[in-house]
């Protein structure tokens, strides 16, 4: 029987949230567990042994030299949690197959979106945030400005994981929606095959889409790239919403575009830093609605990632293909 281990730097408790019991009595049937890590120290001689890494989020950054002399034996690690980013490059450095439930986060996170897309096309943000006894006829008249969901316009920054899937659900939902794609690095029949368009300049993007939500993968390259000019361009009672980075957009930008804008909504789950100082602008700002990074896997939504990596084993111990696996020329543009 091949040795596993569960390792997490986030303690005990991050492996039981992303490990149901059920997952882990799976798991231990087949396989002979090792004392879990939960420290950056070393691990003895006994993990000399170990085959396969368990994790979720705290998963250490070990480089090759420490894989090589400490996990000799490592086949795989299998991360139920999202990005890679952070540490994958050791493990794959070190010949070391990496699985991880990306695609599985990217479920809760293309829900979250969906809700808000269809909330905000009938300023429901805003109108709920000034309903009074006073004004509720002033807001139903106000309410006649926004979208709504027919036919409504959607513009796409990113087209990873979470936007394709967003796409979907859009599609089966939103009767006679219109999806644009802002993606410099997929094609454009390769958006096209989702049923989207794909636009060439993100200014073009911004011009046309009464609602615009930001999937871009967080990149050098991507800091600072949603700026003034395109905020400022957006369609009377558009939308602006963010789950994937806060550092990609120019947060001063966004603040002065929304007071000299009120009409415009921004619905932020991400922020940089996070949270935001006090006193900013965002805290204040009436079409601001900001959210405590929450799209992503949550509560029983934690388990189902669990639940993937033990689906990923599975496939691994068989030799079949899975799509969970990372490879390493995805890494440069994952976000």
């Amino acid at each position: 029987m091949k040795k596993a281990c569960f390792v997490s730097t986030n303690g005990p408790q991050a492996i039981d949230q992303a490990y149901s019991q059920s997952a882990q009595t799976k798991l231990q049937e087949t396989l002979d567990f090792l004392p879990a890590l939960y420290t950056h120290e070393p691990p003895d001689e006994r993990y000399q042994e170990c085959h396969y890494i368990f994790s979720t989020w705290g998963c250490p950054a070990y480089d090759k030299a420490f894989l090589e002399q400490y996990f000799p034996q490592l086949e795989a690690v299998f991360y139920a949690a999202g990005s890679v980013k952070a540490f994958a490059e050791g493990y794959l450095n070190a010949g070391v197959k990496l699985y991880a439930a990306a695609s599985v986060n990217a479920i809760p996170v293309a829900d979250f979106c969906l809700g808000q897309i269809i909330l905000a096309s009938k300023g429901y943000f805003h109108l709920a945030r000034e309903m009074s006894y006073e004004n509720h006829q002033t807001l139903r008249k106000l309410s006649e400005n926004y979208p709504s969901s027919y036919g409504l316009t959607i513009g796409l920054i990113g087209f990873g994981q979470i936007a394709r899937l967003l796409t979907k659900k859009i599609q089966a939902i939103l009767d006679e929606s219109k999806i644009l794609v802002y993606d410099p690095f997929i094609s454009s029949q390769e958006i096209a095959s989702y049923g989207a368009q794909k636009i060439d300049k993100l200014p073009d993007l911004f011009k046309v889409s009464e609602i615009v939500s930001n999937h871009l993968p967080n990149l050098p390259e991507t800091v600072g790239n949603l700026n003034y000019e395109l905020f400022a361009a957006m369609p009377r009672y558009a939308t602006f919403i963010n789950t994937g980075r806060g550092a990609q957009v120019v947060e001063e930008d966004l603040a002065k575009a929304l007071r000299e804008r009120p009409d415009l909504t921004a619905l932020l789950d991400v922020t940089w830093p996070e949270p935001p100082q006090a006193g900013h602008p965002f805290y204040e700002l009436k079409n601001v609605f900001y959210s405590p990074h929450i799209a992503g896997s949550k509560g029983r939504e934690i388990q189902r990632m669990g639940d993937a990596m033990y689906d990923a084993y599975k496939s691994h111990e068989k030799g079949e293909n899975s799509h969970y696996e990372i490879k390493a020329a995805a890494l440069a543009h994952m976000a």
